[in-house]
C-alpha cells in the first residue's frame, strides 16, 4: 500500500480514530479469520477521505517512538471525495456505531468511530456531508434516516 502524505492544495478538515470492517462480524468468521478490524487513523481533507493504519506506540524510549513518529502512514484506502456516493447506517434507536461509506464505483467499507465523547459517528457524517457540498457545491444531498445519499448534476 502508498503511505499517507498530504497534498500541497489540500486541507485536512478532521482528523479522528476510526475502525476499519472486513468481512460478516461472526464467531467463526473471527476465528478463521474472515472477519477483521483494523484499527485507523483517518484525515478528512479538502480533496479525498484517506484511511491508514493506526499507530502503535510502544514503551521502549522515546526514540524509538520518535523513530515511529517520523515515518509516513501507511494507507488501508482511499475514497476521493468525488467518487463518495452514499453513507449509511442503522437509525437512531440502534446504539450500534458502524457505518458503511459506498463509492460511484461500487466499493463499500464498513468503518465505526471510535471515541466516549459525544456522537462520534454523527460528527463524522456530518464532517464528510461538509467536505463534500464544499468541494462540489453542485452536489445534491439526500438525507433521510440512516442515509445519505450525494448525487452531482450530469452524473448518470
Amino acid at each position: 500500500m502508498d503511505k499517507y502524505q498530504q497534498e500541497p492544495d489540500e486541507i485536512v478538515r478532521r482528523k479522528g480514530d476510526l475502525s476499519y470492517y472486513q468481512g460478516e462480524a461472526s464467531l467463526k468468521n473471527a476465528l478463521t479469520g474472515k472477519f477483521k478490524v483494523t484499527e485507523c487513523t483517518a484525515f478528512l481533507t479538502s480533496k479525498r477521505l484517506v484511511v491508514c493504519r493506526k499507530r502503535k506506540y510502544f514503551p521502549w524510549g522515546w526514540l524509538v517512538w520518535l523513530i515511529i513518529v517520523m515515518r509516513r502512514r501507511k494507507i488501508v484506502f482511499v475514497i476521493p471525495l468525488q467518487s463518495m456516493a452514499r453513507i449509511a447506517w442503522e437509525p437512531p434507536p440502534s446504539k450500534r456505531m458502524v457505518f458503511c461509506l459506498k463509492t460511484a464505483e461500487g466499493a463499500a467499507y464498513d468503518v465505526a468511530a471510535i471515541g466516549f465523547i459525544g456522537d462520534n459517528k454523527g460528527k463524522w457524517i456530518a464532517a464528510i456531508k461538509e467536505a463534500v457540498t464544499a468541494a462540489f457545491p453542485a452536489t445534491n444531498v439526500t438525507e433521510t434516516a440512516g442515509l445519505v445519499e450525494f448525487t452531482r448534476a450530469g452524473a448518470g
